[in-house]
């Protein structure tokens, strides 16, 4: 991996706010990033510094794919959508098979909430990668937003079938049942949430939302035990969970 040091905000060597800059033929991990970052001794959130550290590296190499979709994430997480979908579509151009690129447009338009043009970001991500659950997933949540519950479904359960273990889209999909009022689907889901104990604050509205489904159908006794193992996820120290 190749790591560059730009000094930001100067026109003058060794001055200004240092970041770093790597080119990259995929993403890597925030944790990856992190370590980079501490490695070079660079601020945590220097987005702004980043931006302009993108643009000098754009205006020496513009046919760089991976700047342009560098610089849209980084746009992204100052809440530029706009800006950062540009962006997007710079790095499309240049290559219009770059699925991270096709992903992330899709997020920034979701954002935006037009949700039609993200679900035709996802669908392009799909025809290039059918086998991506991330792409189904959030397909399925911008056909939620619009109100069209059954597509969401269909899409969030394809995505269950290629990652059977990603707790978020069982929740997801759970939420979905429940709002379609169907109790045993919604306990099925949120059950299965539970029983991959991934996250606390996950395990916590899932025994939430369940206790509110066994409720709902009068199952008084059960639902009383989830509001209580709800309450004592949030009353145990963090260190003392297992």
């Amino acid at each position: 991996m190749k790591i560059y040091q730009v000094d930001a905000f100067t026109d003058r060597l060794f001055s200004g706010n240092p970041a770093a800059v790597c080119i990259l033929n995929s993403w890597i991990s925030d944790e990856l990033m992190q370590l980079i970052g501490n490695e070079n001794n660079l601020a945590e959130t220097a987005f702004e510094d980043a931006v302009i550290c993108f643009n000098k590296c754009i205006k020496l190499n513009p046919t760089e794919k991976m700047l342009w979709f560098e610089k849209g994430k980084t746009l992204g997480y100052l809440n530029k959508f706009k800006d950062a979908i540009k962006c997007f579509d710079e790095a499309l151009k240049l290559d219009p098979s770059f699925e991270p690129a096709w992903f992330l447009k899709g997020k920034a338009l979701k954002n935006l909430e037009h949700f039609k043009e993200a679900i035709e970001c996802f669908e392009e991500g799909i025809k290039l990668n059918p086998e991506e659950a991330d792409f189904w997933y959030e397909k399925g949540d911008a056909y939620e937003q619009l109100q069209q519950y059954q597509f969401a479904i269909e899409d969030i359960s394809k995505a269950i079938e290629l990652s059977p273990d990603d707790v978020i889209y069982y929740q997801s999909r759970g939420l979905l049942y429940s709002n379609l009022q169907n109790p045993e689907l919604a306990i099925a889901d949120f059950t299965k949430v539970i029983d991959l104990n991934v996250d606390d604050q996950l395990n916590y509205m899932s025994y939430s939302m369940r206790g509110m489904e066994y409720l709902g159908q009068s199952r008084f006794e059960l639902a009383l035990i989830d509001y209580n193992r709800a309450i004592d996820i949030t009353s145990i120290p963090k260190q003392s969970r297992k």
